[in-house]
């Protein structure tokens, strides 16, 4: 039988909980249906550690007082302390979406995904989300025409190839972005449209949905996180200072939809994907510590050579107006579906030609080996040419790059690759190979590493006294640098146009 002080235990135990509860806020019951009513009126998404939800046939926005709001108008939530505990139940029963995944780009009447636009009321969730509505039939406006044929200088496939970044820009599908990875930099002098242009883009896109961290910035891991799920980032009149090797990383890494260092306040650094498409201006040709082809592919380098001569403000009133803002997005969603099933961008004389005269001035062991010939390379070591290579970059006060580097141009402009030999001063071990006067003097055998020629290396490693000679009759051969070789010697050279430019498109 229960004794009176078990039953007074029990009853005071009973207040406590019920005390609690009300401390609380309300009893769990009526926490769960509130919780449960949120979701079905306002089907909430945890994105970025904000909840983004729908009112009133409104697209998704993530604002928490208004959330708040919402639930504080039902009348099991009349307490501040009521709504908070609601609001932390949504937040601690949502699952956060993942950043890295592709979300299509929402406009206020259907939503562009892989370069299809599909027309409909029933929106889905995205944290792209341009406040227009999509004009397929958007009419030419004169002003965007008169700026593009500005840029363009009357190359029409440089035209072409603007409005083909522009709709590369709209595109979110990851894989596509692994593989074709591009990264924009304007160059021109103060007026030549390039803050104009940097201003459409950003209209076109909407406030929301750019972000505007400089390169030199990316360095800083809490500047990053800024562009966590934006379209685009677009980086104004970067400053004259050479891209360093951190910054090309991050920089390659976001072109292919890569991951990327991130750190957010009073927190430790983490990974995350960041696939906004980096648009940059500058007054100046920047300098890079990257010469690989992978710099080469993935960055490329568009001239505004002209001033804009239209400034009135007519013309600028006309080329921001909604009406141009429509044929632009219309003519970047097309030129995006051209992208999709070619996967290749336009053809540019002026792009071409400028990306390959910044790649040359930007790589010195290039400008370098072009005064040479192939004779001047046959038959030498590495440390030797790297030698003559900076004397030749001191004289010239050029920055000089690093030997690997300098073996790889070497390999790949004259088709010649190091082969070890033995050497003495006797002639014997194949010594004649050896044109240097330091190595024929040394009195000691010793295995060294020259450049031959690819096609002839089965015959070098024979050692058949024929090879011997022709190397002998060759490294005597008087031969001015950038002279055609005759016949009966033929050098590898390789045309510009078949190897070793950058592959713009």
């Amino acid at each position: 039988m229960t004794s009176r002080d078990d039953v007074l235990q029990n009853l005071s135990e009973y207040r406590e909980q019920k005390y609690q509860e009300s401390m609380n806020g309300y009893e769990t019951d009526k926490e769960d249906d509130v919780v449960a009513r949120m979701k079905a009126m306002l089907q909430p998404v945890k994105y970025k550690g904000e909840i983004y939800y729908k009112h009133q046939g409104s697209n998704y926005k993530a604002d928490e007082m208004l959330l708040k709001r919402i639930i504080r108008e039902d009348p099991r939530t009349r307490s501040i302390k009521q709504v908070d505990e609601v609001y932390k139940r949504l937040m601690i029963d949502l699952v956060e979406q993942e950043r890295g995944q592709a979300f299509p780009i929402v406009f206020t009447n259907g939503y562009l995904e892989d370069g299809q636009f599909t027309f409909t009321d029933d929106l889905p969730f995205s944290p792209h989300f341009i406040n227009r509505r999509y004009n397929p039939a958007a009419k030419p406006v004169k002003a965007v025409d008169e700026y593009l044929d500005h840029v363009a200088q009357g190359d029409e496939g440089y035209r072409k190839y603007i409005i083909e970044m522009l709709g590369y820009i709209f595109n979110t599908n990851l894989d596509f972005k692994e593989r074709k990875g591009k990264v924009f930099f304007i160059v021109g002098d103060g007026g030549s449209g390039k803050g104009t242009l940097l201003k459409l883009i950003s209209m076109l896109l909407g406030a929301e949905n750019v972000s505007n961290v400089s390169i030199h910035e990316f360095e800083d891991g809490r500047r990053t996180t800024i562009m966590i799920g934006k379209l685009a980032n677009l980086g104004d009149d970067i400053e004259d200072q050479p891209i360093n090797a951190p910054v090309m990383k991050t920089i390659k890494n976001m072109a292919t939809a890569d991951t990327v260092n991130i750190r957010k306040l009073y927190k430790e650094s983490e990974s995350t994907i960041i696939s906004a498409t980096g648009v940059y201006t500058s007054n100046h040709i920047l300098r890079s510590f990257e010469k690989g082809e992978s710099f080469k592919r993935r960055v490329v380098w568009l001239p505004l050579t002209k001033k804009l001569q239209n400034k009135s403000s007519k013309f600028h009133k006309d080329l921001r107006s909604e009406e141009a803002l429509d044929y632009l997005t219309m003519l970047a969603i097309q030129s995006l579906n051209k992208l999709y099933e070619t996967e290749i961008f336009s053809e540019s004389k002026t792009i071409y030609e400028f990306n390959k005269a910044y790649h040359e001035a930007n790589n010195t062991a290039v400008a370098y080996l072009q005064e040479l010939n192939y004779y001047d390379i046959l038959g030498f070591t590495l440390k030797e040419i790297y030698q003559d290579y900076m004397r030749w970059c001191w004289d010239n006060s050029l920055a000089d790059m690093p030997i690997q580097q300098v073996s790889q141009e070497i390999k790949r402009m004259f088709d010649v690759d190091l082969k070890g030999f033995k050497v003495n001063v006797n002639g014997e071990y194949k010594g004649n190979l050896v044109r240097s006067k330091a190595i024929r003097d040394r009195e000691e055998r010793k295995t060294y590493r020259m450049f031959v020629k690819n096609s002839d290396l089965e015959l070098w490693t024979c050692g058949t006294p024929s090879v011997w000679e022709e190397s002998n009759r060759r490294s005597k051969l008087d031969i001015e640098p950038n002279v055609e070789p005759s016949n009966e010697v033929k050098a590898p050279f390789v045309e510009d146009d078949e190897k070793g430019m950058p592959n713009y498109r």
